[in-house]
């Protein structure tokens, strides 16, 4: 059965650190049948930049299931 995690983190700017580990756990995360979404504060086209729609948290918490929830970045907090 695949797992669906939410990574939250400040996708919506040109934030390197955050994008550098959704691109690593994604890649990574293929080998174990996981599917990873990018959520973060607000809506962003991020497409041009890592291939990725970005929703709000709070959207997508609402209306799909996640078997986790890693918060990647420290400015989020």
């Amino acid at each position: 059965m695949k797992k669906n995690i939410l990574t939250i983190g400040a996708y919506e700017r040109d934030n390197f650190g955050d994008i550098l580990f959704f691109l690593v756990f994604k890649y990574i995360s293929q080998k174990y049948n996981i599917q990873i979404v990018a959520g973060s504060l607000m809506e962003s086209d991020m497409r041009e930049y890592f291939d990725t729609y970005v929703l709000p948290y709070d959207f997508l918490l609402s209306h799909y299931h996640f078997d986790a929830i890693w918060i990647v970045g420290g400015e989020m907090g």
